[in-house]
């Protein structure tokens, strides 16, 4: 099957398919630049537990690309949990732990970020409150409901876009290189 028709029958946004051309599969793995279309064609596998940790590692890794944005050491610390967990230095357990805490962070935030906007001083607020969502989302990644589901895609996209709201370089590429760092194309080719 063309990699293109796969795609479409995947739901994929028109961006991904007019990019993706006619890349064969291998081309289209290493040619990619953008870390979250990586991440979502690997949330179609099956979610064996290897497969989470690795999805969780990108997800962690990148979100560590803005932890100097995050202000409260919870965040932080769900940023280095993420990435343990995908290393399989902890288990699930203590990552739940880690989730309830970043959570705890991503609210203060948004309450700073409200406040922040009414003073209009919104950059830097904004900037912090997206980066702890995304460090909240790197650890969420473990609850497979339907609600969190693409919490590894989140993080990447909210890493993106926080760094984006404070003036930092585009993180797309570095992600996208981080996945493949951790998910080789063998795993990924058994979708197509």
């Amino acid at each position: 099957m063309k990699l293109q028709n796969f795609l479409e029958k995947q739901g994929v946004c028109k961006e991904a398919l007019k990019w993706v051309g006619n890349k064969s599969p291998q081309e289209a793995y290493a040619q990619c630049e953008n870390g979250e279309w990586l991440l979502w064609l690997h949330n179609k596998l099956r979610l064996d537990e290897d497969a989470l940790r690795k999805r969780v590692l990108v997800a962690g890794l990148t979100v560590n690309l803005v932890k100097n944005l995050m202000k409260y050491e919870e965040s932080k610390a769900a940023v280095d949990a993420a990435i343990a967990f995908g290393k399989g230095e902890i288990g699930i357990d203590s990552l739940n732990h880690f989730l309830e805490d970043a959570k705890v962070a991503y609210r203060k935030c948004y309450n700073e970020k409200k406040v922040a906007y009414a003073a209009e001083t919104p950059k830097a607020a904004e900037a912090a409150y997206i980066a702890a969502c995304a460090a909240a989302s790197a650890v969420d990644c473990i609850d497979v409901s339907a609600d969190t589901e693409f919490a590894s895609v989140s993080a990447v996209v909210l890493a993106a876009k926080a760094a984006k709201a404070a003036y930092a370089d585009d993180i797309n590429v570095k992600s996208a290189d981080i996945f493949r760092d951790y998910i080789s194309f063998e795993e990924l080719s058994i979708l197509l």
